[in-house]
């Protein structure tokens, strides 16, 4: 016979995951748009991704938006960063965008480099893909009125395609706040 203690987990848990389950499904194929005033950028991202906060990566101080699909492994993970002045160790990479890939994994190897065009206001950037063991990466950098930006997809390899894809959407509705 089950204890009372361990029925009341059960039922907490089948509560949990029953609420997980109406939130994904309300959300699904909806967007939410977030406005970071004080850095001066707005975007859509899929309203069923979490807002997780910065987390304890070395280049938490210039994350202005962090969101994941899901917060647990094997995630799709969006950042924006944002800055008004180099730190002291950037001058040694060749951009902002690198600086934060290598800042927060050592092992990452940078694939490509490219001009690209983003946004409501066809910002112009460079692109950096990059893949360590087990993931892969975008990092688009754009540099407007003294600021430079960063908008970052990551995710595990098996969930590229999808995170590249939803990437391209979130890429499409980014714009400065004027």
């Amino acid at each position: 016979m089950i204890s009372n203690r361990r029925l009341i987990y059960i039922l907490l848990f089948l509560v949990g995951g029953l609420l997980l389950w109406t939130r994904q499904t309300y959300y699904a194929d909806r967007w939410r748009r977030v406005e970071n005033k004080e850095a001066g950028f707005a975007l859509l991202y899929p309203a069923s991704w979490f807002n997780v906060g910065p987390g304890k990566l070395p280049t938490r101080e210039y994350i202005k938006l962090c969101v994941m699909d899901f917060p647990m492994v094997d995630t799709i993970e969006l950042r924006v960063y944002s800055t008004h002045e180099k730190d002291e160790g950037m001058k040694y990479y060749p951009s902002f965008g690198v600086w934060i890939a290598k800042k927060n994994n050592k092992n990452i190897r940078i694939l490509s480099r490219k001009k690209i065009t983003i946004g409501r206001g066809d910002y112009q950037g460079e692109e950096f893909l990059y893949e360590d063991r087990t993931h892969r990466g975008r990092i688009i950098e754009l540099d407007h009125q003294g600021s430079i930006y960063a908008i970052e997809i990551n995710a595990d390899k098996r969930k590229w395609d999808k995170a590249n894809v939803v990437f391209e959407e979130i890429l499409k509705t980014f714009e400065f706040l004027e």
